[in-house]
């Protein structure tokens, strides 16, 4: 009795998915990307872990129409589920996690059991609302649930354009097989390599966009502030990419968020022959009181664009 009802509960979920989906692909238009590796992940069989940037509360239902074939169970907030709107969310087959609550094992165990019993499920790992192009620092949940079900990770970046009749992109990054062992160390390993997953698919989102809309490389007047800083990265990491060769900096997997001393082990030395690419690649003046702030990746980029938008 329970496989039936569960069955009729699928019928119906489907249907609304449906035809919930016509009406969203109407109103925002979504245009989809995917990374190499990625071409089939909305429709391949079995259980994965789905996990994206929160930049508004549509991000679960459009997820959960683009992938209709997976049957995509989101985690969600539980103040959600209330009135007509708790309705909605378990149509989407959502299970509520108390936020409240700090650890909230109720949730953990819930989404834990779907995935091995083969089926998708969908988690922010920012733990919250984030309509900023900046990434908040991923909780650590979503590391501990794939590495406990032993499931394949599916990182997903929206760019968060929900106004209506303008389009909405997304990217959907390859799966992600977590080898580390599920301790305090393991999860916090498994965390930053989601987090740094993410950081790229955001950059190449845009990096297409720019590419797709035909501007420069090298920047225009008509490109974004966020175009020109992934453009400002891209040339920094083949300055790096020169200026470091033959040190023991490891560029493979640079982000804005990859740390010059402990990620790429940059020293007083090697620090100095970056600056100097940077000089002869931006042809500008690297300011030196400004190196103690530099600490990240990204903080390079910052300082780069500051110098080169800077009023005569």
């Amino acid at each position: 009795m329970r496989k039936l009802l569960q069955r009729l509960w699928d019928i119906a979920a489907d249907f609304a998915n449906f035809m919930g989906g016509l009406g969203m692909r109407l109103v925002w238009l979504p245009k989809l990307h995917f990374s190499p590796g990625a071409e089939h992940v909305r429709t391949d069989p079995g259980p994965a872990l789905f996990v994206l940037n929160h930049s508004w509360w549509m991000d679960a239902p459009m997820l959960c129409l683009l992938c209709r074939c997976r049957r995509i169970s989101v985690v969600a907030a539980g103040e959600m589920f209330t009135g007509v709107r708790s309705l909605a969310m378990r149509s989407l087959r959502c299970i509520p996690v108390d936020r409240a609550a700090g650890a909230d094992l109720s949730f953990f165990h819930e989404a834990l059991r779907r995935l091995r019993a083969g089926r998708c499920v969908a988690i922010f790992p920012e733990g919250a609302l984030n309509p900023t192009e900046t990434l908040l620092p991923f909780k650590q949940g979503a590391a501990l649930l794939a590495l406990q079900a032993g499931v394949p990770v599916i990182p997903v970046y929206s760019a968060g354009n929900y106004q209506p009749f303008q389009r909405l992109q997304l990217r959907f990054g390859a799966p992600i097989v977590l080898t580390q062992r599920p301790n305090a160390a393991g999860v916090q390993e498994a965390t930053q390599c989601l987090q740094d997953a993410m950081v790229r698919l955001q950059e190449e989102l845009y990096l297409n966009s720019t590419a797709a809309s035909g501007k420069r490389r090298s920047g225009g007047s008509g490109s974004s502030k966020k175009e020109r800083e992934i453009m400002t990265l891209e040339r920094l990491i083949r300055v790096a990419q020169t200026a470091l060769e033959g040190s023991e900096a490891d560029l493979t997997h640079v982000t804005v968020q990859t740390r010059l001393q402990e990620d790429l082990g940059l020293n007083s030395i090697t620090m100095l022959m970056l600056m100097i690419g940077i000089e002869d690649e931006f042809s500008i003046r690297f300011p030196t009181e400004r190196l103690p702030e530099l600490h990240t990746v990204g903080d390079v980029v910052a300082v780069i664009e500051e110098l080169l938008h800077a009023p005569a």
